[in-house]
Order: C-alpha cells, then sequence, then structure tokens
C-alpha cells in the first residue's frame, strides 16, 4: 500500500500471508487503519499485517484507478493479473474483523433482502393526514421492478392509504396509538412497506 512514506510502488512495505487455491473464488480484504495498522484478510481471516506510516496525501487526483496492472506509457512491460474479478467495494473506513467475516459469510451470490425505510417521524393533530415517503434498495433491481405494499400491522384502529403500492403515499388517521410502554407513538410507528420481487420470499421482506 503507497503511501507518503513508502517508495512510489510501495514495494518497501509489501506483505503477504496465506495460501489461495488457484481457480477457486476467493474473498480478499486488505485495510487500514488510522494509526496505520494494516491487516490482510483471505476468506474472513486474518492472515497478516504490518505497520505502514504515512498518510494517503501524495495520492494523485489525476491517476486513474487501476484494478489487476498498472497503467503506463506503453513501454513498461504488461503485469496484468490473470483472474477475474468478481466484485470491488472500496470503504472510507477500516472494517473491523467481524465486519470482514460477516461479508464473507454472505457470500459471492447471496439474494440479501431490500433496505426498506418508512421515511422520517413526523407527528400530527388527529384525525388527520400525513404524506408517507418510503424507500427500498435492493441489492439486483431497480425499484420499479418492485413490488411494494404498506401495511399496518397493529393499532386501535384502521388508517387508511391512498395507494398502499406507491412508496409515496398519503395515510389518514383516526385516533392516537400507545406503545407497550404506554407512550404515545409518532405518526409512523408501526406502519411499514414491504417490498419483494415478483415472488415473495421471507428473506425478501423487512
Amino acid at each position: 500500500m503507497r503511501t507518503s512514506e513508502t517508495n512510489g510502488n510501495a514495494s518497501d512495505r509489501a506483505f503477504a500471508g496465506g495460501t489461495i487455491t488457484p481457480d477457486t473464488l476467493t474473498h480478499v480484504v486488505c485495510t487500514r487503519d488510522a494509526s496505520g495498522l494494516t491487516r490482510l484478510y483471505l476468506n474472513g481471516q486474518e492472515v497478516a499485517k504490518r505497520a505502514i506510516g504515512g498518510s494517503l496525501a501524495n495520492w494523485d487526483d489525476g491517476f486513474a484507478l487501476a484494478l489487476g496492472n498498472e497503467l503506463g506509457d506503453g513501454l513498461r512491460p504488461d503485469r496484468a493479473w490473470l483472474g477475474d474479478l468478481h466484485l470491488v467495494a472500496l470503504y472510507s473506513t477500516a472494517l473491523t474483523p467481524a465486519e470482514v467475516n460477516t461479508n464473507f459469510e454472505v457470500g459471492a451470490n447471496a439474494n440479501l433482502a431490500p433496505v426498506i425505510s418508512a421515511g422520517a417521524d413526523q407527528v400530527i393533530n388527529l384525525p388527520g393526514t400525513v404524506t408517507l415517503r418510503g424507500s427500498v434498495v435492493d441489492d439486483r433491481l431497480l425499484n420499479d421492478q418492485l413490488s411494494v405494499l404498506w401495511n399496518q400491522p397493529s393499532g386501535p384502529s384502521p388508517v387508511t392509504f391512498s395507494d398502499p403500492n406507491r412508496l409515496e403515499t398519503t395515510v389518514s388517521f383516526v385516533e392516537p396509538g400507545t406503545s407497550e410502554d404506554g407512550q404515545p407513538f409518532k405518526v409512523a410507528g408501526g406502519l411499514h412497506p414491504a417490498a419483494h420481487r415478483g415472488r415473495r420470499c421471507p428473506g425478501d421482506q423487512r
């Protein structure tokens, strides 16, 4: 990893560990925290670590990000890495060992549940209506490929959605509700959208 304290290719700070099986999908993670401690993980397990001082302040914003090879002027030897990249992710923080292992355990082709939000909490005078602005993000499909359904899991009286199949919809409340500890609900409490990909699956709903 090149920093302000390494040489141009960081060859004076190289480190390696573990064994990779050829022709096998491998989960590789490299992290570097604020102290400079750099760790290498293979398939969720730490296999090497070392301190690499300096900062990334000498990164040239005009450089292109190259993966598996070096960019040159055509005079340098080709150093292409022979393999396939399944997924590349860059984070603005050093993942913890637990986070690295969780990412590995999820697997390469996991069908993750949509991430769903009912929007910010709101307060209204009852009876009244309010606009709910839900959102949903899926790991594979665009929003227009998902089905949405607002529902009311519980409450002292029914609520009415102007269109339960749209992320942004108005809902009418008649009676105030209370939580288990006797405190009044904010208006969005107890309402949530569900999203699914054509066929509803247990892992596709939150």
